[in-house]
């Protein structure tokens, strides 16, 4: 998973995003990394979605941390 500020490939931690244990990004605005969409991860945390009648979800929880909106998104 890519960062579309940096361009770094980036990981799931649990509730962000990382590079190489950072999870700051110099490049970014926000100064999180944001993933490169791709339609299957949030783009915030990183984690893979499931779409439900009710919104997305990540792991059976509605709620990312990372997201400005605390909601998962697969674009921003």
């Amino acid at each position: 998973m890519t960062c579309k500020y940096c361009g770094r490939e980036c990981t799931h931690n649990g509730y962000g995003l990382s590079f190489g244990g950072n999870s700051t990004c110099q490049s970014s605005p926000s100064k999180k990394h944001i993933l490169l969409q791709d339609g299957e991860h949030c783009v915030f945390c990183g984690g893979e979605t499931e779409a439900r009648s009710n919104g997305l979800y990540v792991g059976g929880n509605s709620t990312c941390q990372a997201s400005p909106t605390n909601k998962h998104q697969l674009y921003d």
